[in-house]
């Protein structure tokens, strides 16, 4: 999660990732049993837990960017644990997104940057500053394939990444669709 302090530039804030990842966790720890999710794999190893949260970030960013999976292989690390585990299947959830200071964001501060993007004479679609995103990613990865076999995401422009009913909104719509659609 980052944190625009100046400008439009965010940069991470550790308290705000803190945040989000403790609201995915109880998102999913609340609908666990009515989508039918029989326990969350979470690594009692520190250095193992960092390990799999960075390489998920990496599959969630990384399947974004791609537009159509095609095969992304599981990296070696999640794919050793869900196979430890006895699972075929897993589901991983990441959380980004921005939020902006109050002194960052204001009706005056967003009127001012509306004012020089048209007075640039290059709108190209511009608008007003978004005062937060809040964004959650979606995967099912597949350990006997050894790849991630669905991705979607759910972005809630205007909504703070930190709103546990806009977190909980969020987790169940992409749940729904993955659980219901398929």
């Amino acid at each position: 999660m980052r944190l625009v302090e100046k400008g439009n530039r965010g940069t991470i804030d550790p308290d705000l990732s803190y945040a989000s990842e403790r609201l995915l966790d109880s998102a999913l720890t609340l609908k666990k049993a009515e989508y039918g999710i029989d326990k969350l794999l979470t690594p009692a190893d520190t250095v193992l837990l960092d390990k799999v949260e960075a390489e998920i970030k990496h599959l969630a960013f990384t399947s974004r960017d791609m537009h159509v999976l095609n095969g992304l292989a599981l990296p070696p690390t999640i794919d050793s644990l869900m196979e430890a585990s006895g699972n075929r299947y897993a589901v991983a959830m990441v959380g980004s997104g921005y939020s902006r200071t109050r002194l960052n964001f204001s009706n005056k501060q967003r009127i001012r940057v509306a004012k020089e993007i048209v007075l640039q004479g290059n709108t190209f679609g511009a608008k007003y500053p978004e005062k937060a995103v809040s964004i959650v990613h979606a995967l099912l990865l597949d350990s006997k394939e050894n790849k991630v076999v669905y991705y979607r995401q759910n972005r809630m422009p205007e909504r703070e990444p930190t709103n546990a009913n806009i977190v909980t909104t969020q987790v169940n719509s992409l749940l729904v669709g993955l659980f219901m659609n398929n």
